[in-house]
């Protein structure tokens, strides 16, 4: 998401088919949104460079190169920060995904189920500006990664 020359919108009409899709068909299931990185052999890669990404020069350069980061020379920080507060929301947007994942944790099941309704209220009206939740999802990985 956000390749160079996308505009926003063409990411609220993205944004507007997963909550159509979801919001008419309650077995349907939304795909998060992720943000775009460059690999090579594809035509975006080759563009990529042409706009200023410095390709990774070693393995472990590689191994930080994800659709959660960003990082991309024609993103300002306010774009990356949205961008990455609606991939995030995006991952709840069908109300089924996440309370799956979190099948073995019953309260938070509940808590993604809820947070579901949450997401869809903000994408119906394209709101990802204060987002306290994320705090608490970082606190959440922090205490299951140390488990």
């Amino acid at each position: 998401m956000r390749f160079s020359g996308e505009s926003w919108a063409n990411i609220k009409q993205t944004l507007a088919l997963m909550l159509e899709l979801v919001g008419t068909n309650r077995y349907a299931r939304a795909t998060p949104m992720h943000l775009y990185a460059p690999y090579p052999g594809t035509p975006l890669f080759d563009e990529a460079v042409a706009q200023g990404w410095e390709k990774p020069a070693t393995l472990e350069e590689w191994a930080a190169v994800d659709f959660h980061s960003g990082e991309l020379p024609w993103l300002d920080e306010e774009t990356k920060r949205r961008l990455r507060r609606m991939t995030v929301s995006t991952y709840f947007l069908d109300g089924r995904t996440m309370p799956e994942y979190f099948s073995q944790a019953p309260m938070m099941r509940a808590a993604a189920a809820v947070y579901g309704a949450v997401v869809r209220w903000r994408a119906r009206r394209n709101n990802f500006h204060l987002m306290p939740e994320l705090w608490l999802m970082e606190q959440y990985r922090r205490v299951k990664a140390m488990a």
